[in-house]
This record gives C-alpha cells, sequence and structure tokens, in this order.
C-alpha cells in the first residue's frame, strides 16, 4: 500500500539500507512512515533491493535479538544512527544493515515509501551469498571461461553489477509491488 499524506503531517523515517560484504557498495536511502510494521518494511526492502521474496528473512535489533515483526519502525528504530540488521535468504544469508538517518515530518505531496537514492544492481537470487556472486561476476567478466555461458543463461542473459533505476524501483514502489506476500 502506498501512503500518501491526507492534510496531517505525516512523521517519517529516512533509512539507509546497505547490503553487507559488497564492494562497491550496495544500498538505498529510503523514506517510510514511522508507523510502518516490520512486516510491511521487508516488503518494501524486497522492492528496493531487487530482491524477489522468495526466500525466508529475520530482522534482529541492533544485530542480536530477532524483531517483532509487528513492531513499527518509529518503535524500534528511535534515535538517529540505531539500527536493524536484516537478513534475507537464510542460505545464503545477505545481510543487510538498516540505519535511521533521521526522522522529520512528511511532506503531503509525497507518497510513502520512496527511494531517494542508491548505487549498485542487487545480486541475482540464489548466486550463493558473497563468495558466489564475487564468483558470478569474474566468471562473467571472462568470457574464455568454461563457465561463463553457463552463467549467462542461470541468470537470463546481461547482467550489470552497476545498474540502478531510482526511477524504476520508486515506480514499483508506487505501483503496490509491495503488497506481494512475506515469505515468513
Amino acid at each position: 500500500m502506498v501512503r500518501k499524506s491526507t492534510g496531517m503531517e505525516q512523521e517519517v523515517c529516512q533509512l539507509k539500507v546497505t547490503l553487507r560484504g559488497i564492494r562497491p557498495a550496495i544500498w538505498r536511502r529510503l523514506v517510510v512512515p514511522a508507523d510502518t510494521t516490520l512486516t510491511r518494511l521487508h516488503r518494501v526492502l524486497q522492492t528496493a533491493m531487487g530482491w524477489q521474496d522468495s526466500h525466508m528473512h529475520e530482522l534482529r535489533i541492533e544485530g542480536r535479538r530477532p524483531a517483532v515483526r509487528s513492531a513499527r519502525i518509529g518503535d524500534v528504530l528511535t534515535e538517529i544512527g540505531s539500527s536493524l540488521t536484516y537478513t534475507y535468504d537464510l542460505g545464503d544469508g545477505w545481510e543487510h544493515t538498516i540505519v535511521l538517518e533521521k526522522r522529520f515530518c512528511g511532506s503531503d505531496d509525497t507518497e510513502y515509501p520512496v527511494c531517494l537514492d542508491g548505487r549498485q544492481a542487487c545480486p541475482p537470487e540464489d548466486s550463493g551469498g558473497v563468495p558466489g556472486y564475487y564468483d558470478l561476476l569474474e566468471v562473467l567478466q571472462n568470457p574464455a571461461d568454461e563457465r561463463y555461458e553457463e552463467m549467462r543463461e542461470w541468470i537470463g542473459g546481461e547482467f550489470d553489477p552497476r545498474a540502478f533505476s531510482l526511477e524504476a524501483v520508486n515506480r514499483q514502489l508506487r505501483s503496490g509491488r509491495v503488497r506481494r506476500r512475506s515469505s515468513t
């Protein structure tokens, strides 16, 4: 559900989401309503990062205890700099750090959630975590590698790790794609 303010100012949270262990960094800067549940945040993250929501996930507060999915982001991240760890695909172990950068009153003419910025394409699903992703990139840079054609076929052709389209992410967020089912 895309939320648009209805004349009443709405508190929003600006979050920076960074996929751990990858260089150059893969990250997104998002603004979500402070009353966004962690279950809904999962769906927003799937869209913003480019994941397909086909694996289990987990959210941990300050990297330690599991977060209650019905909790609201504004109640969990209360201080600037506080963080959550979001792990997607427990087998591949894609860990993301979510940091609260700021809280403010949202604009009446802005639809939330919204992505403000980001860098790099998300790794393909089931690529084997950080080591598997680096292996995939190495193979795709070398057409002489015996696995080159197999890897290209597996990812569906071309893969540009630098690709990121802010417009495409926001279009998907507005289109309601974030309403997809949650894996857990």
